[in-house]
């Protein structure tokens, strides 16, 4: 259950739950109420994820808890978390690019129509 694993999780990396709760948004009962269900939205669970400084992955699959507390090992989802960040920052850099582009592309036109 997803839930076991945050509270596993939370009480590893010492945090409440009054604190988790606030960190994503969320009150206390809610917070409760959504463990006892089990019952997270994926937006919920990317916040829980990265308060826990964990991959959303380790709270949906069965990993062992205990190589969270081991700095030194390699995360396994690291390198391709990576490659989708660089990807994205890609993706921007060309989306900029066009922006620019097309704001040159609007004065120009607007310098010609007034003249």
């Amino acid at each position: 259950m997803i839930s076991n694993r945050i509270t596993e999780i939370r009480k590893l990396k010492k945090i409440t739950e009054k604190e988790l709760s606030e960190k994503i948004g969320m009150s206390l009962t809610g917070f409760r109420q959504a463990l006892a269900n089990d019952d997270f939205k994926v937006r919920t669970l990317q916040k829980i994820a990265k308060c826990l400084n964990v991959d959303i992955s380790v709270l949906l699959k069965e990993i062992e808890i205990e190589s969270l507390n081991d700095t030194t090992a390699e995360c396994p989802n690291c390198k391709l978390k990576d490659d989708i960040i660089e990807s994205k920052n890609q993706i921007i850099k060309e989306q900029e690019t066009l922006i620019q582009q097309m704001q040159n592309f609007i004065e120009k036109t607007n310098q010609n129509t007034e003249n």
